[in-house]
């Protein structure tokens, strides 16, 4: 199994990671890395105020995930990860209602964990890794009977697993820039699956 120092191999590892808001509400990198407890800071061109909303939650912002971002950059201080260890996803909200991402954090060399629910729903449906990256998949404990998923392209992840209730399932990305769509095996009936972008996903942002 591949180790998870390998997503680092993309970008220098910082205790606190500035991560550029542009005036698009687009972010730069899109995929950032801090060291165990570190910390991310928003730099904002962007001339309103928007909410990164972060998954899972209780890594970086509010009980729901929210960070607002001000365009007076003295309101935006470094932010600490109330976790170390975890990748955690996050998408920009615009004024609007358009939303652009999802964008990566990885604190302290880890995959991002990717649930399932009973029903098979995937519950991070857009997700993204770096380069390099890892997942972990795992069927919540409740579920009563195992779930196939598939994966489209097969060059990524390979092309399925069948995940045990309470089982992790952790796989490395094996290409760059490439979005894999995840189905569990009698989705849409049982389940919805999703996408894992890896790297800029191999298309535009917000696609």
């Amino acid at each position: 199994m591949a180790h998870p120092k390998m997503a680092l191999a993309y970008r220098p590892v910082a205790a606190n990671s500035q991560i550029t808001v542009n005036a698009d509400g687009s972010v730069d990198p899109e995929s950032s890395f801090v060291l165990g407890q570190g910390s991310i800071q928003f730099v904002s061109s962007y001339p309103q105020q928007i909410t990164a909303a972060f998954l899972p939650t209780g890594v970086f912002g509010d009980a729901n995930g929210n960070v607002a971002i001000y365009p007076n950059n003295a309101q935006n201080p470094p932010i600490r990860a109330q976790q170390p260890y975890v990748t955690v996803n996050y998408q920009i909200n615009l004024p609007g209602g358009t939303s652009l991402g999802p964008y990566s954090v990885t604190v302290g060399c880890a995959p991002l964990r990717i649930d399932f629910d009973a029903n098979g729903n995937m519950l991070i449906p857009d997700a993204r890794v770096p380069n390099g990256g890892i997942v972990t998949f795992l069927l919540t404990p409740r579920a009563t009977a195992s779930l196939p998923l598939t994966f489209n392209p097969t060059t990524v992840f390979g092309s399925g697993v069948t995940l045990a209730p309470g089982v992790a399932q952790v796989l490395h990305a094996s290409e760059v820039d490439t979005m894999v769509t995840v189905t569990p095996a009698n989705s849409p009936r049982d389940g919805q699956g999703g996408t894992v972008k890896v790297g800029s996903g191999g298309g535009p942002e917000g696609n």
